[in-house]
């Protein structure tokens, strides 16, 4: 696609539509009480989805072509001009650049006035079916621009605004389920508002107090479902939703391996969806089967989301570092590198594609790498990981130690067992080895024996972990309760359970602390619906 001639496209169409909406300039055919008919708001409807299965796909000139067409039907109509926003909105969360900001703005605000125009032209309450069926559309589209507006002003980090908005959205969603408790597309906006608020920070829980929304994840995740089987717009978004939730809420992978799987086979062109479901299986250490979605991704680069399909150079590394490929590994993640995405994975890039090159002889390159890494902005887990170690080794080349490590790793996350038992063994039985170095060891082993479901001798492996003197790397202790909170779990002691995950919350300032925390709460609030 050719980008320009793409954003010339957009202009152009959203100038157009906004003509007519001055103009005021109906061409479609009312009732006599000055209400579209049925059949204008079927058609506007059918042109709307056939653009949204396009931009499912990535076809965004195809999309943009019948969302004009839809609107030319009745420009007041907000379903195609809030569809108008979401590749706009998808961009912006990449690049979180100003420029893309804006235009989620515009195009979110240019729906919520045509939106609320629409709705004047209904009574508040009317009697009949598709009068009411309509008002509950258009409140649902309102909400969707409102909500999209909150999610861009979140990502500027101007939260009052996105709270605002996020009470504006919910209220429209809430309004649109009791004009029609049939009209499931509003569910999707209720769901994901009832499963989202209870993952606010505490930092920022006064948002809570603004948007008046009780958080319910069961209640969510079953409103994101209603929408998922039997929304007219929303399946296929509800569908990406529940892939991402389903592992973490209900430890599904199974069924949210499924969702993937069917998205990625009915929109091969999205590179988002075939991130998603090549990152699940990497999740899951089955490297083989997951290099071929991010080469898909490659092959169907889009330079309207060219962040997205950077983030494909990123996980191919990651797989070839895994599958001990270090040249190609390095080629890959300085790909990733050149293009510079604005807000993570720097220090991991950087730090990969280092380790690559000195265990290829090359420290010199590799020790640019490393200071690289070491001076990114590192918000996340893997990235803070990334960029710590990095530190370290621009003081000091990788030992032998260190190097038996990354081996041991790199065997555990393409699932090889019983290689990075080997490894981790011969660190556990080095003298020279730290308390660092055989915490991590010890852990790994405890790891390769969970996954092979040789749950006692993973236990043992984790108790011996946290008796070890480990500083630096602190998140062994945490991650180990947590692991003896899983096999206990799967022994049926659940209140062994419970104290294994209550000791992962007692741990502070360690790397990727919200995201383990997070998961311990998660599973504590599963057990207060298990018997002690």
């Amino acid at each position: 696609m050719n980008f320009r001639r793409t954003s010339h496209i957009l202009r152009i169409t959203f100038l157009g539509i906004l003509s007519l909406l001055l103009l005021n300039d109906c061409a479609q055919a009312k009732r006599g009480d000055g209400t579209p008919e049925p059949a204008s708001i079927e058609r506007i409807h059918a042109l709307t989805l056939e653009g949204l299965q396009y931009l499912y796909n990535f076809e965004l000139e195809r999309a943009n072509e019948k969302f004009a067409a839809a609107s030319s039907i009745d420009p007041l109509h907000p379903r195609p001009l809030v569809s108008m926003s979401l590749a706009p909105l998808w961009r912006h969360i990449s690049t979180r650049s100003a420029v893309d900001y804006e235009e989620v703005v515009l195009r979110t605000t240019n729906a919520i006035e045509a939106g609320e125009r629409f709705l004047e032209r209904y009574e508040r309450d009317p009697k009949d079916t598709d009068a009411r069926r309509a008002r509950a559309d258009a409140l649902t589209c309102i909400g969707i621009a409102y909500g999209n507006r909150a999610f861009a002003h979140a990502l500027a980090k101007s939260y009052l605004k996105s709270a605002w908005d996020g009470k504006k959205c919910y209220d429209y969603f809430r309004d649109a389920a009791a004009m029609d408790p049939k009209f499931y597309d509003a569910y999707l906006g209720l769901g994901l508002l009832h499963f989202g608020v209870s993952y606010i920070p505490k930092p920022l829980q006064w948002i809570v107090s603004i948007l008046g929304i009780e958080a319910d994840r069961e209640r969510g995740v079953k409103e994101i479902v209603l929408a998922g089987k039997k929304g007219k717009f929303t399946t296929v978004e509800a569908k990406y939703y529940l892939a991402q939730f389903l592992p973490w809420v209900k430890g599904d992978f199974e069924g949210s391996t499924q969702l993937m799987e069917e998205l990625v086979q009915e929109y091969p062109r999205n590179t988002v969806f075939l991130y998603a479901r090549g990152f699940l299986k990497l999740r899951q250490n089955r490297v083989d089967s997951a290099l071929p979605y991010f080469m898909r991704m490659k092959a169907n680069a889009d330079p309207y989301f060219w962040v997205v399909d950077a983030f494909a150079d990123l996980r191919i590394g990651d797989c070839y570092f895994r599958r001990g490929e270090y040249r190609k590994a390095y080629e890959a993640f300085t790909g990733f590198l050149a293009v510079r995405t604005p807000f993570q994975f720097e220090a991991l890039g950087s730090y990969y594609a280092g380790i690559a090159l000195e265990l290829l002889g090359d420290r010199v390159a590799a020790l640019a790498l490393y200071d690289r890494a070491s001076r990114a902005e590192a918000k996340h887990g893997d990235d803070i990981y990334a960029a710590r170690h990095a530190a370290q080794l621009v003081k000091s080349p990788l030992s032998a130690i260190d190097s038996l490590i990354v081996l041991g790793r790199s065997a555990y996350r393409r699932s090889d067992f019983e290689e990075a038992s080997r490894f981790y063994t011969v660190v556990l039985q080095n003298s020279g080895a730290n308390g660092d170095r055989k915490g991590e060891a010890a852990y790994g082993l405890g790891e390769c024996a969970f996954d092979r479901q040789q749950y006692d001798d993973a236990a043992v492996q984790f108790r011996e972990a946290l008796k070890l003197n480990v500083k630096s790397e602190r998140w062994v202790l945490p991650w180990s309760h947590f692991m003896l909170g899983q096999i206990a779990v799967k022994a049926g002691d659940f209140a062994a359970a419970r104290k294994e995950f209550n000791r992962v919350l007692d741990y502070d300032d360690y790397d990727g602390r919200n995201w383990l925390s997070f998961r311990a709460e998660q599973e504590l609030e599963r057990l207060k619906h298990r018997s002690p």
